[in-house]
């Protein structure tokens, strides 16, 4: 390793300086933005720098690209970072920068990556509607609040849109729906309230949407999975919130689904039998809720399935003997219901197979589940 103001020449001639994983120490040199003014690119990534970050960066008016993530950089975003108009991928991530975020940052015209994520940055998103070319945004574990600006529905280029662990509070704003070529939206573990919009069928594109850990309420909206409604959706995180009514037969319109996450709300009535029509999922997670009726036998149509959580519920009846062909089924909780009688032999034998967590109401001289395969008994 090597102190960073050692690096330093005097020169103005270089245009990438590349040390990124370098275990480079020290602080970030003040003469360093004025100094290399035909400077592009800067990386300085990864490395054991500490210190601010020094405004006079803003005089490397060249830079293109701006990586100084993954170090020990305290203090605030410099404002006149909003001077660095042809830069288009800038990283702050993963230091211990505080403070707001500079509402001059909304100069940068020609963003398409903005990194700023896994700080303790403070205060309300600005209005960053003037990074027209913007795709990434990533302000995902800091501690921002305020509400989010419904300006975010302006960037219509924005493919990824990180924001989760935050403060964020208020509702879903409806804008969200306009951002047609987002693939990617992190909204979890906020304080966000209010409902689905409806506008969120305006997201053809959407491959992940996680929204677990918030306030959420109202019902999951029965035009999910028609008309573009998440109907390319891989990834569903609707776990921990505060959802009600039924969810709706047409989830299973969402035929790429991977992971469906509702566990931890108030979700009530049958668990819909069309969900056997998602040949793709391997987590389905209902637990938690006010779940009623049986346990569909048509399940045996999730071949892919390795997580099936049911547990806390209402569910009653016996387990299907139909679960014992989910030969990849990984955990199989069901404990906390009002189900009964043995468990099939079928699902005993998965036990030989790749079935490591069976976990069921088999506690007791009379046991609701008479069960001599289960990992867990309650």
């Amino acid at each position: 390793s090597f102190e960073m103001d050692t690096i330093y020449d005097g020169t103005n001639s270089i245009i990438v300086l590349n040390m990124t994983e370098n275990r480079v120490k020290g602080i970030i040199p003040k003469e360093i933005g004025a100094a290399l003014k035909d400077l592009k690119i800067l990386d300085l990534g990864q490395n054991m720098l500490t210190g601010t970050i020094p405004s006079t960066l803003g005089d490397a008016t060249d830079l293109s690209t701006l990586y100084l993530g993954d170090n020990a950089l305290t203090g605030t975003i410099p404002s006149s970072l909003g001077k660095l108009t042809k830069c288009t991928h800038l990283y702050v991530d993963r230091n211990n920068l505080q403070g707001p975020l500079p509402n001059e940052l909304s100069n940068l015209s020609e963003i398409t990556m903005l990194g700023l994520h896994q700080n303790t940055l403070t205060g309300a998103i600005p209005d960053l509607s003037a990074m027209k070319k913007l795709r990434a945004l990533y302000l995902d574990s800091n501690e921002l609040s305020g509400e989010l600006p419904t300006s975010i529905g302006e960037l219509s280029a924005l493919i990824d849109l990180r924001l989760g662990s935050n403060e964020i509070t208020g509702t879903i704003p409806t804008e969200l729906g306009n951002l047609e070529s987002l693939r990617d939206l992190h909204i979890q573990r906020n304080r966000l309230s209010g409902s689905l919009p409806l506008s969120f069928a305006g997201m053809k594109n959407l491959r992940e949407f996680h929204a677990y850990s918030n306030k959420i309420t109202g019902k999951i909206p029965v035009q999910i999975g028609f008309l573009g409604f998440f109907s390319q959706l891989k990834i569903l995180y609707l776990d921990g919130n505060e959802l009600t009514g039924t969810i709706p037969p047409s989830v299973a319109n969402m035929k790429d689904l991977v992971d469906l996450y509702l566990g931890n709300n108030n979700l009530e009535g049958p668990i819909p039998t069309t969900i056997y029509r998602l040949s793709s999922l391997k987590n389905l997670r209902l637990n938690d809720n006010e779940l009623t009726g049986t346990i569909p036998v048509e399940f045996d149509k999730l071949s892919q399935l390795e997580y099936l959580y049911l547990q806390n519920c209402r569910l009653e009846g016996a387990i299907p003997n139909e679960l014992g062909v989910l030969n990849k089924l990984f955990r199989l909780r069901l404990y906390g219901n009002a189900l009964s009688g043995t468990m099939p032999r079928g699902v005993c034998h998965l036990r030989g197979l790749h079935l490591e967590e069976l976990q069921v109401d088999c506690e007791g001289v009379s046991p609701a589940i008479e069960c001599t395969c289960c990992t867990t008994c309650f």
